[in-house]
Parts: C-alpha cells; structure tokens; sequence
C-alpha cells in the first residue's frame, strides 16, 4: 500500500493510504541484436527500449552516476544518446541484471539484484548474468551467493553487443524527479523483493539471530549529508546504540547487523536496503531532511517484510531559494537538531 505521513511527536510515522501501489511488469523481454551501454541503456537499430522509468529520458531523473542519455516531455518519441566506443567481441546470449543507477547500493540489492532469483526456467541454465562494472563488490558477492548462473562483467563505459538479451523491469521503481509526486512514481512487486531479502538472510546464516541491538547506521555520501551526525551519534551512543558503518562491512556482515537489530536508526539513504533483512516487528528510523518527509520509499520497503518505518526531520542547510532547482534542494546536505533527535529515540526506545 502507498504511505501517508502521520506525524506523532518528534516521530514521523507513515500510515498505510488509501491505494495500492502499482506492480512492476512481470514480462520478461528478449531483444534481438541489442546493445547494452551505460551499465544498463539498451538499444536496439534505432530504437531505445525503456525497461526502467527510471530510464526513461524524458523525466527530470537526478542521478548521481553521469549522463549520456538525453530527452524531452514535449518530444518523448526521440531520444540523444552520447557516442560510445563499441567492443569488438559479440556476446552471443545474456540474461541483463544490471541496470543505469546500479552502482548504488540501494539500487543494485533492492531494484536489480532480486531479479535474479526471478529469470523464466525457459532460459537455459548456462546463459549468464550480464552485471556492468560499477556494481559495488560486496554486491557481486552477494549476488553469486544466491545464484550458480556464470556472470558476465561488463564495462559501463562502452557499448556491449549481444545477439540474444534478456531483460525485465526491476522489481521495485521509484522516480526520483519532481515532475512526479513519490507515491505516483513508486512501483514495488513485494513478494520478489521479500524472496530476495529471504535468500539472502538464509545464504548469510542470519535467520535465527535475535533481533536485540540497537544501531546507529554511519553516513558516507556526497549527497543528503547529514551536517551533525557526529554529535548525533555520540548521544545515541550514550543511550546504548552501537555505531557500525555498513559501508565498511561484507553483504554477509551487513544482514547479519541488521538482522540482529531491534532498532536501527541513521541517515536515510541507500543503507535502506537493508531494512529488507530486518526482523518483522522491529524497528527502522530514517534521519531526513523536510524536503524528503514525504518520501514513502523507506517506509514501503520496511513494510514489505513487516518492519515499521519511522522518521527523525531536520532542516536544510541551504534554503530552496538559494538552490539552483528544487531536486538538488531536496539532494543537499542538514541538520537534525540535537534535542529533536533525543526524544525521538526516547519514544522508539518506548515502544514494543
């Protein structure tokens, strides 16, 4: 269901709304003579094949990861693409896994990666997993640790032909563009992204921790920084959390602190992906700015194994009118101030 923020105290809770949201295709697609480019861009003759909205070039995607596909709303049937240099081997079959933002973590284990677990048993066996190069390492490993499919890594930055591509849309979308309100641009198949997180936890070994630490999640990016998490995390440290960095863990590592977590509290980011190898019933607080309290994705993803989503919001550093356009208003950095964020681990502490 979609997600309403429901503000209680200095917690924002988000109630399940009125609607459904929608489902991701299911289709698995084969494309002849296809060209693959950017880590995911798919080309066919002269013609883009769109398998991601959030590939579609006509929207005002932010993207942290370059741009070399271009489009408009007013002329959607055309799109420029940056010239690329092509690789002389031909790929005779591949199953594509990849995708244009899968060098985010968030992206690679929530979006793509579940795809894996979902390929049609019409393909033969031996056909591999065509990954691009920018997917993080652990990743990788994670991948190979659900699948015995042979993978294929591809480099992101020139073209790949191959005779027979297979591809489908990821298992959960969002657009992250101001042109399209969050729960409109949110599509999520629940039962593939708990099948993913499911193999995962049982290939991790985590299955039967106890789910009764309590841990503040470290922050590093270029994007959204949270000005004083420093400060913030010596308080949640004075009240019992451990402070881990997942980006400095092993996938294995990662579901098991999680798993074994009542209580996960950090920066919302792509550390998100991670509430999928929560226990149900725990609990997951997301550190925000203003600009992103209607955000719904962390909340869908914690709901979608029955963990509960709640988040902390803080101010923005630098005000929307001085910013050069809302979506990299919503992207800066902020700040949530000390006392806010106090009682809000006070009231989680208090829940059951």
């Amino acid at each position: 269901m979609a997600r309403t923020p429901a503000p209680s105290g200095p917690l924002i809770d988000y109630a399940p709304g009125e609607t459904a949201l929608p489902s991701p295709s299911r289709e698995w697609h084969t494309i002849d003579n296809a060209l693959v480019r950017d880590g995911g861009t798919v080309v066919t003759g002269q013609r883009l094949i769109v398998y991601e909205g959030a590939a579609d070039p006509a929207i005002n995607q932010f993207s942290a990861f370059g741009q070399r596909l271009y489009g408009s709303p007013i002329n959607q049937s055309v799109a420029l693409l940056t010239s690329l240099p092509v690789a002389d081997r031909m790929i005779d079959e591949a199953i594509l896994i990849s995708g244009r933002h899968d060098s985010n973590w968030y992206h690679w284990m929530a979006e793509y990666l579940p795809r894996a677990l979902d390929v049609p048993l019409e393909i033969d066996s031996t056909v591999p997993l065509l990954a691009s190069d920018r997917i993080p390492a652990e990743g990788l490993r994670a991948l190979s640790a659900i699948t015995k499919r042979p993978v294929l890594i591809a480099r992101h930055d020139i073209g790949h032909r191959v005779r027979l591509l297979h591809a489908s849309a990821p298992v959960l979308q969002v657009l992250d563009s101001t042109r399209v309100p969050w729960t409109q641009g949110l599509a999520i198949r629940a039962d593939a992204v708990r099948r993913a997180a499911e193999t995962l936890v049982q290939a991790a070994e985590a299955s039967e921790l106890a789910p009764d630490r309590l841990l503040f999640i470290r922050r590093r990016s270029v994007h959204r920084g949270l000005v004083n998490e420093d400060r913030l995390a010596r308080i949640a440290s004075e009240r019992g959390f451990e402070l881990i960095e997942p980006g400095e863990m092993s996938w294995s590592e990662q579901v098991r602190a999680f798993r074994s977590a009542r209580i996960v509290v950090g920066a919302n980011g792509a550390v998100m992906a991670n509430y999928l190898f929560m226990a149900p019933g725990t609990q997951a607080i997301g550190l925000t700015a203003e600009g992103l309290e209607g955000f719904i994705l962390p909340a869908v993803i914690a709901d979608a194994v029955g963990v509960r989503f709640s988040a902390i919001a803080g101010s923005h550093n630098t005000p929307l009118s001085r910013s050069p356009s809302k979506i990299e208003w919503i992207h800066s950095d902020f700040t949530v101030s000390e006392a806010t964020f106090t009682e809000g681990l006070r009231a989680a502490l208090a829940r059951r």
